[in-house]
């Protein structure tokens, strides 16, 4: 299953090289399932299958939330390149209309335990075509730090890049209240004053960067990302579909 899994076709499966009564066995399984959930179980057991060979082979002792963890940000990566009419959709909806770049930002952090936080930010033309797209893995002090720590990231790109005007969203209420000065600066934790007010500084300074606020689930691009970038601390650009 895992091999099959490994050799990806649209839904994560390929089956034309397995035997007869395996496929039999595979759509008695599969065919009560929807696309979405098929897609979540071929994640699930891929991500299981990596975490035995590296018990077997590395003799890595691998948490079941991990792989849990990676399993979903395999997901959303999965439901960006292989759904991206969709996603378009679902992001036309947040866009802002008067602006000529829409950019999506999310954060990834676990405790202070874990070596290294992520973040993430996708960034659309006014027509929905993708510009870029970035993933890091990056020291934070919390949830909320990771996420200011993605919005600088992004307004430090489209500022130098010149990618504006530019509506930034992200899913973080706290961050996008201190940003639009409806929440003190005092509400944030000491250790992220540095980078808070580095971006306070930027939007301000910038008249043609905005912050919006969004639901998360509207943000699924952008938490692929900062997830893959944690999980597997990799640090990437890119510029086409389909996103890493």
């Amino acid at each position: 299953m895992a091999r099959t899994i490994w050799l990806s076709s649209s839904l994560g499966l390929r089956t034309d090289d397995l035997p007869d009564d395996i496929l039999q066995l595979m759509e008695m399984l599969f065919s009560p399932m929807d696309d979405a959930l098929l897609n979540q179980l071929a994640n699930v057991l891929w991500c299981y299958w990596k975490a035995r060979c590296k018990i077997i082979f590395e003799g890595t002792s691998i948490k079941r939330e991990r792989v849990l963890a990676e399993a979903d940000g395999l997901r959303n990566l999965t439901l960006l390149s292989h759904d991206v009419h969709g996603s378009k959709r679902t992001y036309e909806q947040t866009r802002e209309k008067d602006t000529d770049y829409t950019c999506y930002v999310d954060g990834s952090w676990i405790n202070e335990m874990e070596n290294g936080a992520g973040v993430g930010y996708v960034l659309f033309t006014r027509d929905n075509n993708l510009v870029q797209y970035h993933m890091a893995v990056t020291q934070a002090f919390s949830p909320l730090h990771a996420e200011i720590l993605a919005f600088k990231t992004a307004v430090q790109a489209v500022s130098q890049s010149n990618l504006m005007p530019c509506t930034i969203n992200t899913d973080c209420n706290l961050l996008y209240r201190v940003i639009t000065g409806a929440e003190s600066v005092d509400s944030v934790d000491w250790r992220a004053y540095r980078d808070l007010l580095d971006v306070i500084r930027l939007v301000k300074g910038c008249k043609n960067i905005g912050c919006n606020f969004i639901n998360r689930e509207n943000n699924h691009m952008a938490d692929g990302l900062a997830r893959q970038a944690r999980i597997k601390r990799i640090d990437a650009f890119g510029y086409t579909f389909p996103i890493m």
